[in-house]
């Protein structure tokens, strides 16, 4: 087992970026099944984030298939109350941080994925940096903790 301590926003990014990574980016199968199940954990762990984020990504899809301009109006607003939503919850999150126990293959293919496309996936250094280093400390546990 290892144990990822870090800020609960930095996993949301992970999360909805890692989910958003087409099959045909992988080395193989194996690799996506287990993505499966490390999307899995993380959603678990961001819950209220996961399912706004969701939820929005469903009024988007509306939104590009809406036909009268009554139904798109409504759909933006929906959408803008969404991102309120989420504006709301990275605030409340923006300190928090929370910790993650990963099986020690599930964290190696965490860990090479965000290496591979961990740089997409944050818009500041600052932030990137930070969690590269958390990242770096977890990956240096001992990993011989078996799961209870």
């Amino acid at each position: 087992m290892k144990t990822l301590k870090t800020k609960t926003v930095n996993m949301v990014v992970c999360w909805n970026n890692l989910r958003r990574i087409p099959p045909k980016a992988f080395p193989n199968i194996e690799e996506i099944d287990k993505t499966f199940s490390i999307l899995q954990l993380l959603e678990n762990e961001i819950a209220d984030f996961a399912k706004t984020i969701r939820e929005t990504d469903e009024i988007i899809k509306k939104l590009s298939f809406s036909e009268s301009e009554e139904e798109r109006k409504i759909i933006i607003e929906k959408r803008d109350a969404m991102i309120k939503e989420l504006n709301k919850l990275e605030e409340k999150y923006s300190d928090k941080r929370i910790e993650i126990e990963f099986e020690n293959d599930e964290f190696n293919t965490f860990f090479q994925q965000f290496e591979r496309w961990g740089k997409e996936w944050f818009v500041n250094i600052e932030e990137f940096l930070k969690f590269r280093q958390d990242m770096n400390e977890t990956n240096s546990q001992s990993s011989d903790k078996k799961k209870k």
